[in-house]
């Protein structure tokens, strides 16, 4: 059950980093419980082709691809041939994450940077990527970058966010 209609994303492509797992597995199968098209992004080909079995299992469209978000022109090639299938995406999800549960003293400075790459780097190559293929991005310059001045003045906005700590937040809002 759900608090939304179940067509409100119908006609709609989202393209969800991290889809093959955790939550942007979850995002991407809401997003397609209501109507949207989903491209699911991530490293290992086989969690991606079994959630996207899965979504179209449950009647949604669902499309894998298999990259690693570090990589700018692969990033790049799949958001384009996205919008050659289904036209313009209208929902870029930013949850490809490296996640080594250490203490920093275990920690190598590789594996910081391996999780720093794929946080930031990847979300940062995703966003820049995916502006030309957003609705109406082409129409507004590079200022619109930022916030809007007033609810009203709301367009597509390509923007970095990033949330600490999700996999707790996600594992406690299960409780």
């Amino acid at each position: 059950m759900s608090i939304f209609r179940a067509s409100l994303l119908t006609g709609r492509t989202a393209f969800v980093t991290g889809g093959g797992s955790g939550i942007g597995q979850r995002v991407a199968e809401r997003f397609a419980e209501h109507g949207a098209r989903v491209v699911l992004v991530g490293r290992k080909r086989e969690k991606l082709d079994a959630a996207a079995s899965g979504i179209r299992a449950a009647g949604g469209t669902a499309e894998a691809a298999a990259l690693d978000v570090r990589d700018y022109s692969a990033v790049e090639d799949a958001l384009r041939r996205t919008h050659e299938r289904f036209g313009e995406i209208d929902i870029v999800l930013c949850a490809a994450a490296g996640n080594f549960p250490a203490l920093v003293t275990a920690m190598s400075a590789n594996g910081f940077k391996a999780l720093i790459d794929i946080d930031l780097l990847g979300t940062f190559n995703t966003c820049r990527a995916a502006y030309e293929f957003l609705p109406q991005a082409r129409r507004f310059g590079a200022e619109h970058f930022s916030q809007p001045r007033h609810y009203a003045d709301c367009r597509p906005v390509a923007c970095l966010c990033r949330q600490g700590r999700s996999r707790d937040a996600h594992e406690d809002a299960g409780r």
